[in-house]
Parts: C-alpha cells; structure tokens; sequence
C-alpha cells in the first residue's frame, strides 16, 4: 500500500493496520490504528497487520447470547409470575403485612429498650453520687 505524503505525518511506526467494515455490512477498508508520538512517524517501512474481524464467528457468538437471554428471560417469566400469584417464600415475603408489621414492632422495641437503658444509666449516676456523699462512704471516693 502506498500512502500519500499529507498522511504520512499522522501515522507513526507503531501504528497498527486492519481490514475493517464500514458498518455491520458495509464496504471493507483499511484501518490504521493511531500510534504513540514516541514511535516517530513511519518512513517507507512496514506496519504491523492485525487479523481481520470474522463475521461469521461475531454473528454466531451474538447468536449463542441471543439463545441464552431467551432461557433467562424465560426463566425470569416463570419466576415473577409464581410471585404475582402468590406462590413461594418470595412471593409471601414481598405480598404479606406481616413482616412490615414485625419491623415496626422491633424498631418500636429498640426504642424502648434504649430510654431504658439511658434511664437505668442515670439512675445510677445518681446512685453512684449519693454513695459518694455518704458518711459511711466518704474515705473511698
């Protein structure tokens, strides 16, 4: 391939060329990759040629994800319709008051327990003091 010279300052030893498509069924081209600016810009040498793309093999591994997102979204179907009719652990836990009702009931619990604590620990703060402005006391404090 020769190239012309008001591109050659653009490409640079490094640089690596393809056989591209212009879109999925497009027209084939070459492509040359950039390179870095540390290489120098390609004299009349050669670049390193990557493989071409194989359609046929990207098409058939878009066909394999296609085959498996069609199980998933089956499977996926299958599972939300046994929710929205009630069935299994799931469909229990998302459809059912009761585990709301059991949250509220142990944060409420929680609450409590903590005033609680917060007055048992002032009580014996309050404690502690008149123990210490006891007579019988007043040598340990």
């Amino acid at each position: 391939m020769v190239l012309q010279q008001k591109v050659k300052p653009f490409i640079k030893n490094d640089s690596k060329v393809s056989i591209a498509s212009d879109g999925l069924m497009g027209d084939k081209l070459i492509q040359i990759a950039a390179g870095t600016d540390s290489a120098g810009l390609v004299k009349d040498g050669y670049l390193v040629a990557l493989e071409p793309m194989d359609m046929d093999k990207v098409m058939k591994k878009i066909g394999l994800v296609a085959d498996h997102a069609e199980v998933i979204t089956g499977n996926l179907a299958d599972i939300f319709a046994k929710v929205n009719n009630g069935e299994g652990s799931l469909s229990r836990l998302l459809n059912s008051d009761k585990l709301e009702k059991d949250l509220t009931a142990t944060v409420q619990s929680a609450n409590q327990t903590v005033q609680n604590i917060g007055k048992a620990a002032s009580g014996a703060s309050d404690n502690m003091d008149a123990v210490k402005h006891s007579f019988l006391f007043r040598g340990l404090f």
